[in-house]
């Protein structure tokens, strides 16, 4: 019979081969946390800021945490995330491009489905669920994260409903000499397009229209408010920008992409302010297909993977003292602006954000727009800090008010 010590040693042999044990001698080193639960409990408010700290502290670019019973790898350094890959202003512009028309901005409708999108990514009830829900799925279906998903969703199906009335509205209406929009685009490879490997179907375009709207307006919106919130706490280079601005574009001139050379600070600011404020710290997942080998480590196929932005954009080997924020890393000897590929916030490789030249694009001419014509100063004192944030799948500053002052011509 089996003696007590022997059941005991038993257990250890059991415990070390589904916990402890790894899937591969080079497996990528990281925490284990605690049977079941894993790394959960050790976690902050914001996961990409500790995988950020463990990283560097002591596991490296390439690691793995438990989460529950599965083994997941992060990537907290650029060259371990390009290595694997291998290489309502907001609002109105991805409605021009998706749905081909332009909203009054007194547009109830229009302000409700603005309304609806910011509340799926920053309702307070809600921010710190999300965040975990994203990384562990397996909760969505428990208390108390069960009531945030149903919320979600229940916003979600509001937009893809507004979604579907557009499209419905363009079937009624649709030219095929007349292509104004991706909808139409869409609808007319649907009827003449020689391509029957690929789903045209009214689900696919509004997962489309959907992805396009929320994904750009949200995320374009979140870092101009980061934008003008470091200018409040940084006003010493609303000075410097808005001299450039006026030396360009005078007060009446129409901002244009082809200046941008001749506005370094105004460049640099921007490029900073997204490093120091990763819109989504951690990236969309990713399952290895074949086993892989990176930086030395082996990671076997069906293993997920994730891109930690944060880590990349805070590493302290590409920026020294990386949670200082200073623009001025981002200017050459030559006062020249430097645009850095080690920054990215949309990710990189074959998966990148499709409207990264969209976001960037609008995101310097909305700016430079509103600096030309406003000046940006505290509603209220003390002046919100930039260090308060609401953590969700993505990260946005507090709400805040602001006062613009028309600048005199």
């Amino acid at each position: 019979m089996f003696s007590f010590w022997n059941l005991l040693g038993l257990a250890a042999i059991l415990l070390y081969f589904f916990w402890w044990r790894r899937p591969h001698a080079k497996f990528p080193p990281g925490p284990r946390g605690i049977p079941l639960l894993g790394v959960v409990p050790y976690f902050g408010p914001s996961p990409g800021v500790d995988l950020k700290k463990w990283s560097v502290e002591k596991y490296g670019p390439v690691m793995s945490a438990r989460f529950g019973r599965d083994d997941i790898i992060f990537l907290n350094t650029f060259d371990a995330i390009n290595q694997t890959y291998f290489y309502s202003l907001t609002g109105n512009v991805i409605s021009q491009t998706t749905l081909g028309k332009r909203h009054d901005y007194g547009d109830n409708d229009f302000i409700e489905l603005l309304d609806v999108m910011r509340m799926m990514f920053t309702d307070p009830r809600d921010a710190t669920n999300m965040a975990l829900v994203n990384l562990f799925g397996f909760l969505a279906n428990v208390p108390p994260f069960a009531t945030t998903m149903k919320r979600f969703e229940s916003r979600m199906q509001f937009v893809l409903d507004k979604m579907q009335d557009n499209i419905d509205d363009h079937k009624k209406k649709f030219d095929p000499n007349n292509i104004d929009d991706l909808i139409d685009v869409f609808l007319y490879e649907r009827k003449f397009g020689k391509r029957t490997d690929l789903d045209y179907s009214d689900t696919q375009l509004r997962a489309f229209c959907r992805d396009l709207f929320v994904a750009g307006s949200e995320t374009s919106s979140t870092t101009l408010s980061w934008l003008i919130l470091h200018l409040l706490n940084y006003p010493e280079y609303e000075k410097i920008i808005v001299k450039e601005i006026d030396e360009a574009f005078g007060s009446e001139g129409i901002p244009t992409l082809s200046k941008k050379e001749d506005l370094p600070m105004t460049c640099a600011f921007i490029q900073e302010t997204m490093r120091t404020k990763t819109n989504a710290p951690l990236a969309v997942q990713h399952l290895t297909s074949n086993d892989t080998k990176l930086m030395g480590r082996v990671i076997p196929k069906g293993t997920v993977v994730i891109p930690n932005l944060y880590g990349a954009n805070m590493d302290p080997k590409d920026w020294p003292n990386p949670k200082v924020f200073n623009p001025r890393r981002h200017i050459d000897e030559n006062g020249k602006f430097v645009l850095s590929n080690k920054i990215i916030p949309f990710s990189i490789g074959a998966r990148f954000c499709l409207g990264e030249s969209l976001a960037r694009a609008e995101l310097f001419l909305f700016f430079v727009k509103m600096l030309q014509k406003f000046r940006i100063r505290p509603a209220v004192h003390p002046i919100p800090s930039i260090n308060e944030e609401i953590i969700s799948i993505s990260v946005s500053p507090v709400d805040f008010k602001v006062n613009l002052e028309p600048r005199l011509k």
